[in-house]
């Protein structure tokens, strides 16, 4: 049943406090990740926010920009937890730590991530530069394995490739036994562990 608020505003929750951007985008991740990515609306998010949904324009573009914006938030987030993360480790500690952060931030933000799949890069500067942040930031936990600067970014962005498909088919259900996902998961990092100590010639 509505509550008081709600059925004074229409249907809608009541408005509390001014819009920004930035709060619009925070509102909109909480939606995201109630209704799941495809059936997020920006109908949606402006009955969250208790406003009409043309008052959404005054502070986003449009449903395209909206999702720019929940997919740069999530790249900032993925990359703080990696830093988190990394901060004081080295080599083999560094690299199984920043896998771990970003299997959990997966499963903590699907929906939010999954938009980082769905926001067009072309033309989206902002966008462009936290994805090669994410990727420097893997760089930097490779330079221990004592492979040339060109050979690194490659393995980062292959690295990048395994953690991305292995948590993104987790949260899909893509696994077909939930008992079996840590010991893949581990086994995965292993994996590539042995294979950076054996050197890009293997």
């Amino acid at each position: 049943m509505p509550d008081r608020r709600t059925r004074a505003t229409g249907g809608r929750r009541a408005r509390s406090g001014p819009l920004d951007p930035q709060r619009v985008t925070r509102v909109a991740a909480t939606v995201l990740e109630r209704d799941g990515l495809d059936r997020f609306t920006l109908a949606a998010v402006a009955e969250e926010l208790g406003v009409t949904q043309p008052a959404l324009y005054r502070h986003v573009a449009g449903y395209d920009d909206l999702l720019a914006r929940l997919a740069l938030d999530a790249r900032h987030q993925l990359l703080d937890a990696l830093r988190e993360s990394t901060v004081g480790r080295s080599g083999d500690d560094a690299l199984r730590a920043a896998a771990n952060a970003w299997r959990a931030f997966v499963r903590e933000h699907p929906q939010q991530y999954a938009t980082t799949d769905r926001s067009p890069l072309p033309g989206d500067a902002a966008n462009q530069a936290a994805a090669r942040a994410v990727v420097d930031l893997l760089a930097r936990v490779l330079t221990g394995y004592g492979s040339t600067l060109a050979v690194t970014q490659q393995t980062a962005w292959a690295l990048r490739s395994a953690l991305h498909g292995f948590a993104d088919l987790e949260v899909r259900q893509g696994w077909p036994s939930a008992s079996e996902r840590d010991a893949t998961f581990d086994r995965l990092i292993e994996v590539l562990i042995a294979g950076l100590h054996a050197g890009p010639s293997a």
